[in-house]
C-alpha cells in the first residue's frame, strides 16, 4: 500500500500522507486504501478534514507569495467556532488564536524560491521538532523543484 498514516496535532486525529499524484483518481485510490487500513484497526468514525493539492516547487512559491495579501480576507471567511471549552470567547474564531501558539502556525515571510522555503523548513524542523513532509527526501516530492537535501 502506498502512503503512510501519521499522528496529527491532537491524539484523536490521524493524517494520511501520500506521494504527489498526477491525477485525482490515483490519489483517491491510495487514500481509499489508507482509510480502509485505518478503519480495519477499529478506529472510527472517520472524517476527511482536508486535502493538500498544489503545483510543484517554484510555482507553489509564487502562488504562496501572491496569496499572502489575501490572508486576512481568507481568515475572516474561514472564521468559525467562537467557543472554547464550552465558553464564548468573544472571538470570531477561537481556533486561530489557540493554534497561533504552535511553532508551525502563523504566516511565514515571503519566500525567494523553493530553496529558500526548504532552508526555512530545515530551521523549523530543528528548532520545533516538527516533521518535514516537503524537503527532507533525497529528491523533493514536488514536481518542478530542484531542491535537494
Amino acid at each position: 500500500m502506498d502512503g503512510t498514516v501519521e499522528r496529527e496535532l491532537r491524539a484523536c486525529q490521524l493524517e494520511l500522507i501520500t506521494d504527489v499524484y498526477r491525477s485525482a483518481g490515483e490519489a483517491v485510490e491510495t487514500l481509499r486504501d489508507l482509510l480502509r487500513a485505518v478503519l480495519a484497526t477499529g478506529a472510527g468514525p472517520a472524517r476527511i478534514g482536508h486535502a493538500s493539492v498544489g503545483p510543484g516547487g517554484q510555482t507553489a512559491i509564487r502562488a504562496f507569495n501572491g496569496m499572502r495579501r489575501h490572508l486576512p480576507l481568507l481568515l475572516a471567511l474561514a472564521a468559525n467556532s467562537p467557543f472554547r471549552h464550552g465558553r464564548d470567547t468573544g472571538l470570531a474564531s477561537a481556533r486561530e488564536m489557540t493554534l497561533r501558539a504552535w511553532p508551525r502556525s502563523g504566516v511565514p515571510r515571503a519566500m525567494r524560491d523553493f530553496a529558500d522555503f526548504c532552508a526555512i523548513t530545515r530551521v523549523l524542523v530543528r528548532a520545533a521538532d516538527v516533521p518535514d513532509y516537503t524537503c527532507s527526501t533525497t529528491r523533493s516530492r514536488w514536481p518542478g523543484s530542484t531542491q535537494r537535501s
